[in-house]
């Protein structure tokens, strides 16, 4: 087994909001450390040395302090999304011999076939929950989805795990599905505006409604009948 790293932690008995705010102004984080038959247990850690073990890729540390020295996962990482700070971490004692329940990210390997059937390749599940040894817990579960064609869909059960390891998620639930395009077809909604109106020709000589036709007639007859009188 390679060697854990190891996390120096302080033990941390001033609590509440104000005293959160003031560990996070002076560089460290709030954390809680849990276990099956013990009490919480709650400690500062120094938020540079909690950041380069967190990059290490390791979720199984070791927390070093003055009063005890304890193998642990690194169970929750909480984050400010405005700042995109970490604000809180949850530490489990585990023991090496027992299985625990953890999540494992999911890295999807090559281009599905489908895809360049020019089908489109979704995401449903993009970590997946095992339980297995401490020890044995990878850093992420490698997928090849290359031979996935149109209609094609790849459920957990179908995932090989690592050795030892037993899914903890319903076999069924669907990780990856390829399906055909589909191409939106835009309607015209009810009730939408008539197309432009064909502008008037103004040059154009306009017609006469017939009643204005019959009045200037009317006029011109009464003209020479009057003439005629004279």
């Amino acid at each position: 087994m390679p060697t854990m790293p190891t996390l120096n932690v302080q033990p941390r008995t001033a609590l509440g909001s104000t005293e959160t705010i003031r560990l996070r102004q002076k560089g460290f984080i709030p954390a809680v450390i849990y276990g099956k038959d013990f009490a919480p247990s709650s400690l500062s850690i120094k938020y540079d040395d909690f950041l380069v073990v967190l990059k290490t890729g390791e979720r199984l540390i070791v927390l070093n302090s003055d009063k005890f020295k304890e193998k642990v996962i690194i169970k929750d990482v909480n984050y400010d999304e405005v700042i995109d700070r970490i604000t809180h971490v949850d530490f489990h004692r585990i023991s090496l011999t027992e299985k625990i329940e953890v999540k494992v990210p999911l890295k999807f390997k090559h281009h599905a076939i489908g895809a360049l059937q020019d089908g489109v390749v979704e995401e449903h599940l993009t970590e997946l929950t095992i339980k297995c040894l401490p020890e044995s817990i990878p850093h992420f579960i490698e997928v090849d989805i290359s031979q996935m064609k149109i209609g094609d869909i790849l459920h957990a059960k179908d995932i090989k795990l690592p050795e030892g390891a037993t899914l903890h998620v319903k076999p069924e639930n669907i990780v990856i599905t390829v399906h055909e395009k589909v191409e939106e077809i835009i309607t015209p909604a009810v009730g939408a505006e008539p197309g432009p109106v064909e502008p008037e020709v103004i040059t154009a000589k306009k017609e006469k409604p017939e009643d204005e036709e019959e009045g200037a007639a009317g006029a011109e007859d009464k003209k020479k009948a009057k003439e005629a009188k004279s």
